[in-house]
């Protein structure tokens, strides 16, 4: 087995170029799990999973607490709604022929204005199931939405040259998202009132 790292080489012995045999002896490699264990700690501390894992199951390595799980079954299926969701509708309108990506702004636009009205719904109610959210703006809205498309297709205009469709579709994903939360909220005004 051959690797290309200088400090691997050294860490364990072999000279550049020169077949890899690990050489650790017994107190190098009981350093280094111990300095596993110190930093897995440190970093639990730093992201207050330690005191999460004081009353939470231990799965192998990982913490838990029982609710986690239903909160990730719900993010899963949500996005993978939202994901294949966004999917038709770029496959529906990347055949208009228009000079930009309209799947994209479609999906953006579209999933501003439901979290503007699912938000806007929960702050009056204030009763929307933590779950049913986690599904509902997490996954499918997650998954419906894309800003890594949008920046792409933005990349790729100023690219290959076409700044006026990058600024285009730069300022109508942008405008258009932020426009659509702002009428989400509207209707939930609306519906409260009606």
């Amino acid at each position: 087995m051959r690797l290309e790292s200088n400090a691997v080489r050294k860490l364990c012995g072999a000279k550049y170029g020169m077949p890899l045999r690990p050489q650790l002896s017994l107190n190098k490699t009981r350093r280094l799990l111990s300095l596993n264990k110190s930093l897995t700690l440190c970093w639990k501390k730093l992201t207050g999973l330690e005191k999460l894992s004081e009353r939470t199951n231990d799965v192998k390595g990982m913490t838990f607490s029982p609710g986690v799980y239903m909160e990730l079954i719900a993010v899963g299926a949500g996005g993978f709604i939202g994901a294949c969701a966004r999917h038709l509708i770029t496959k529906i309108l990347s055949a208009t022929g228009f000079h930009l990506p309209l799947g994209t702004l479609a999906s953006n636009v579209i999933a501003g204005f439901l979290i503007g009205l699912i938000i806007g719904l929960e702050r009056q109610s204030g009763n929307i199931n933590q779950n049913a959210k986690l599904f509902l703006v997490t996954g499918l809205l997650g998954g419906l939405s894309t800003f890594s498309a949008f920046s792409l297709e933005t990349v790729v205009f100023l690219e290959s040259e076409q700044y006026l469709q990058a600024a285009e579709n730069t300022i109508l994903n942008l405008a258009g998202a932020i426009i659509a939360v702002f009428l989400g909220f509207a209707l939930a005004n609306w519906i409260k009132y009606k």
